[in-house]
């Protein structure tokens, strides 16, 4: 390697130092000044319905004897559909399905709204869709309709945090100040 090219070398290398350093330094405004937010965190078991049909004597002359079983069973989960309204803006309303590619486990709730501070009105419906015709009565830890109906002062800069309580079986507030 040459001379003239070393010391090019050498100087970008510098240069990119002195300009990482100086970056660093840079102040990058976070967050949205004072407002404040709503934040809906919670994790659920979805209800699960089982679907059992007997088994014809054609289909089972095909199994082996050793792994015969009288009915067939498939489960599906059932979703549930969530309604935010907050203050007297309209509603929004999402689906909220298992995780999983099989939809076999749990339901996560994650979303969040960005408010001016002050009274807020929240409300919130947490509902579980019919299950299909034929099928045996829904199984689930998760009540399949939860409601929260409540107003809270959030001051600036403050996430007003909405979760589920498995052991009370309903959906609570929290306030908590934002980082």
């Amino acid at each position: 390697m040459t001379l003239p090219r070393r010391i090019m070398g050498i100087a970008l290398a510098g240069g990119f130092t002195l300009a990482v350093g100086a970056l660093s330094n840079t102040s990058v405004p976070v967050g949205a000044g004072d407002s404040a937010m709503v934040r809906l965190a919670w994790r659920a078991t979805p209800a699960r319905v089982r679907h059992c049909r007997a088994l014809t004597p054609e289909e089972l002359a095909r199994i082996p004897a050793h792994m015969r079983r009288t009915e067939e069973c498939t489960e599906t989960t059932l979703p549930y559909r969530l309604t935010i309204q907050l203050d007297s803006g309209p509603p929004i309303t999402l689906s909220v399905h298992a995780a999983g590619a099989r939809e076999d486990r749990p339901m996560y709730v994650f979303q969040e709204w960005r408010v001016l501070p002050g009274f807020r009105t929240i409300r919130i419906r947490f509902e579980r869709e019919p299950a299909p015709a034929g099928g045996a009565e829904p199984l689930s830890d998760t009540p399949a309709l939860l409601v929260l109906d409540t107003a809270a002062v959030i001051a600036p800069r403050q996430i007003a945090l909405v979760g589920y309580d498995a052991d009370l079986r309903r959906l609570v507030l929290q306030a908590r100040p934002a980082p």
